[in-house]
């Protein structure tokens, strides 16, 4: 989970430090770039909120063991999908 979070951080890191320097033509590539790690990350936490910590909550007998996580991604997928 620590590597996929730090990609993350790397890859929201690299958009932050491009930005200003993307130049004509590379502009739609960057564009595409931005996209895929927007999905990137909301696929990740789509999976978290769908399996991943209903599973936990499982596990350990509890249902509200990882409610925090979910209100960390800002979404209500965990209960809606």
């Amino acid at each position: 989970m620590v590597l996929s979070h730090n990609s993350f951080i790397r890859g929201f890191n690299s958009i932050y430090q491009q930005a200003l320097r993307v130049q004509g033509a590379d502009k739609a590539y960057f564009v595409e770039y931005c996209i895929a790690w927007r999905d990137c990350v909301h696929a990740h936490h789509h999976y978290e909120e769908i399996e991943l910590f209903p599973n936990i909550d499982k596990a350990c007998g509890r249902t509200d063991l990882m409610s925090a996580a979910v209100e960390e991604h800002g979404t209500s997928c965990y209960t809606e999908c």
